[in-house]
């Protein structure tokens, strides 16, 4: 019998043998949507192109369809990532109606066939060492040289833990989109906390709530929480912001029963396809002008009319255009090393120095100067922007960017390694509540590939102490090795 207050969770649910994947029917499903998608792309893509994005879409789906098939009893990080890879690279090819990539000189570089061409052959090159990675870091025998973390929840911690964490991460995240406090580089780890302590705060109550361990009226916390944090991402210009609260319960609810949480992720389709074609001008007026964000928000629909006379399929390509990392990864292995020459590793250099304390070295550099650096050299960026505007590095740019197409392989290998282990030190053989808290905080990042890995990497090295002590506070811990 667990200690009184203590909270034991099953298995995420009931294991059940590995059915034989059905590959005949498999291929009668996703041919004919092959064909629809060629047909519905640009005429002016070459068929060469079509042939190998539809291969790169092979080469992510079909891990997927094997997973949803067998449902095993493991989180999907793996297809997660999978999906946003075909995302990025591979569905711009049948929606998108240019290549090219816009620089900060005001013009656009148009991309020749075979470097696309040639992208999505280092795109198929580098999912497949991905998926390799983690499955070597997954397997069996790797598994027993690993210890895994199991934490059981405490109910008589919890609720005083998750009420103070939530409403002061609220104050504080309040006071920042009101610009009442300006974090800069010396105190954005407490930001990053102040961030940790919403994210625990709203899975440890939906998780209570959801197994009835508190009583309904937790929902009105639960909604405050979602409430809130989504309008203060409106009000600062972050959408990843808004649906944040969205994807933390979508991870949430995917582990306690292996099914794809539709009530989650249609509202964060929805939000990017409605908001990311106007997000560009909206932060213009934010972040440039100086705009309040009630002005940001009337300006915006003032010329939302511009941004959405095409209908909803315009607005899709749009959408499509601003999240799709193709054209640009295209643009990159052009220039480089013909024009910019290769970066040899300097991109990860911040991982050297992650866990050096900024009070000990308040000059170190910041996780986001690599992504910042990436965008000046190769001209998405001006230096003046830098500061108001973003750009990220995406995983594959940066290890072609260090070291060509071996670099893509090779590196592509190592993190798919290092998503594979992480996964079996979180992932209990008997899940716990608070594994899946865990689980929840130091997994949702990863989603993110379209930054620099080192500056993803080094930040969670930073704050996963934070984040294990912060759910350690409320479980009863134990560590173990695993012996299957």
């Amino acid at each position: 019998m667990p200690p009184a207050g203590q909270i034991t969770a099953p298995r995420l649910h009931a294991l059940r043998e590995r059915p034989r994947f059905p590959w005949p029917a498999y291929v009668l499903t996703v041919v004919p949507t092959f064909i629809v998608l060629c047909f519905a792309a640009p005429e002016s893509v070459p068929v060469l192109t079509k042939l190998l994005a539809i291969a790169a879409l092979i080469t992510c789906t079909a891990p997927i369809a094997l997973y949803v098939w067998q449902r095993p009893n493991r989180v999907p990080l793996l297809e997660f990532l999978l999906a946003m890879y075909a995302i990025a690279y591979a569905l711009p090819v049948f929606i998108c109606e240019t290549t090219s990539v816009s620089l900060a000189t005001g013009g656009y570089v148009t991309i020749p066939d075979e470097a696309v061409a040639r992208a999505l052959v280092l795109v198929i090159l580098g999912v497949l060492s991905m998926v390799a990675g983690f499955r070597m870091a997954a397997s069996t025998h790797a598994r027993r040289l690993v210890y895994h973390v199991s934490l059981d929840l405490v109910k008589t911690r919890a609720l005083p833990a998750l009420l103070f964490t939530g409403i002061t991460s609220l104050i504080v995240l309040g006071l920042k989109a009101n610009r009442l406090i300006i974090f800069d580089s010396q105190t954005t780890i407490l930001l990053n906390i102040t961030d940790i302590a919403y994210a625990f705060s709203l899975c440890v109550a939906y998780l209570l709530l959801i197994t009835k361990q508190v009583g309904k009226g937790w929902w009105w916390y639960v909604l405050m929480l979602i409430g809130t944090r989504a309008l203060f991402g409106a009000m600062g210009g972050m959408m990843s912001e808004m649906v944040q609260p969205l994807l933390l319960l979508g991870m949430l609810s995917l582990q306690r029963s292996a099914r794809v949480p539709w009530r989650f992720v249609l509202p964060v389709v929805i939000l990017i396809v409605l908001l990311q074609p106007i997000k560009s001008e909206y932060r213009r007026l934010l972040w440039k002008e100086g705009q309040s964000a009630s002005e940001a928000v009337r300006g915006t629909i003032a010329g939302l009319s511009h941004s959405t006379s095409g209908g909803v399929i315009d607005n899709v390509r749009a959408s499509m255009e601003r999240i799709g990392y193709l054209n640009m990864f295209a643009y990159v292995g052009t220039v480089t090393p013909d024009a910019i020459p290769y970066s040899n590793g300097r991109t990860y250099g911040y991982l050297v120095v992650a866990l050096v304390p900024r009070v000990v070295w308040p000059d170190k550099p910041i996780a986001q100067q690599a992504n910042n650096d990436f965008a000046i050299r190769y001209g998405f960026l001006a230096p003046t922007s830098i500061g108001t505007t973003m750009t990220g590095m995406p995983q594959l740019d940066e290890a072609y960017v260090n070291f060509g197409a071996l670099g893509v392989v090779v590196i592509m290998l190592v993190i798919g390694a290092i998503y594979g282990t992480i996964d079996a030190v979180l992932r209990a053989d008997q899940v716990l509540f608070g594994n899946v808290v865990l689980y929840t905080l130091v997994v949702i990042p990863f989603m993110t590939i379209e930054n620099n890995f080192a500056g993803l990497v080094g930040n969670i090295l930073q704050v996963g102490v934070v984040k294990y002590l912060m759910v350690r506070s409320v479980c009863t811990p134990k560590c173990a090795r695993r012996n299957r």
